[in-house]
C-alpha cells in the first residue's frame, strides 16, 4: 500500500493524465462540455500548487497563499472572458474528478487513497470559494485587506502530514 507521500509525488509526476483525464471529462460529460474550450494551460501548476498546500513543508503558508492568489486571479480572468460563474464549480468539479481516478488508478482504492482523496478535496473547495471571489471581486468591500490573507485565515486547510492523519 502507497503511503501518503508515495501518493503525492506519483500525482506530480501524473499531472499529464490529470490532464487527459480534465479534457476527456469536459468532452464526454454533459453540462460540462462548455468547459472544452476554457483554457486550462495552468491546470498543471495548480495541480502542484495544491500538493505544495498538503504536503509538510517550511513554506506552506506561502503555498496557500499563492493557492489563494491563483484562484481569484483565475476567477477574474474567467468574469473577463465572459464565462458564466457556475462554470467555475464545474472547472473544479473535473479537477477533483481527474485527482480522483488518477489516484484510484496508479494506487488502488483503500484507506490511504481514501484519506488523500479527502485531502486532496479541500484545496479545490477553497480555491473554488477564492475564484469566485476573484470572480466578483468588484463586489466585494475588502476594506483595505488583501483578499488573500482574508481567505488565508478562514481557510479550511485540510490535515497535512501523515503523523496529524494518525492523532
Amino acid at each position: 500500500m502507497s503511503t501518503i507521500t508515495e501518493i503525492y509525488a506519483s500525482l506530480r509526476d501524473d499531472t499529464d493524465v490529470v490532464m487527459k483525464r480534465w479534457r476527456h471529462a469536459v468532452a464526454t460529460e454533459p453540462g460540462l462540455m462548455g468547459a472544452r474550450d476554457l483554457d486550462v494551460d495552468s491546470l498543471p501548476e495548480l495541480v502542484g500548487t495544491a500538493l505544495d498546500v498538503l504536503e509538510e513543508r517550511p513554506d506552506q503558508e506561502s503555498s496557500r497563499r499563492n493557492l489563494l492568489k491563483w484562484a481569484l486571479e483565475h476567477g477574474r480572468h474567467r468574469i473577463c472572458e465572459g464565462v458564466p460563474d457556475d462554470m467555475l464549480f464545474k472547472e473544479y468539479h473535473v479537477l477533483r474528478y481527474a485527482l480522483w481516478n488518477t489516484i484510484r488508478e496508479r494506487h488502488g482504492t483503500n484507506r490511504v487513497t481514501s484519506s488523500v482523496i479527502t485531502q486532496l478535496d479541500a484545496v479545490p473547495s477553497v480555491a473554488s470559494r477564492a475564484s469566485l471571489r476573484g470572480y466578483y471581486l468588484e463586489h466585494f468591500d475588502s476594506g483595505g485587506v488583501d483578499m488573500a490573507e482574508n481567505l488565508l485565515e478562514e481557510g479550511p486547510w485540510p490535515l497535512n502530514t501523515e503523523a496529524e492523519q494518525r492523532v
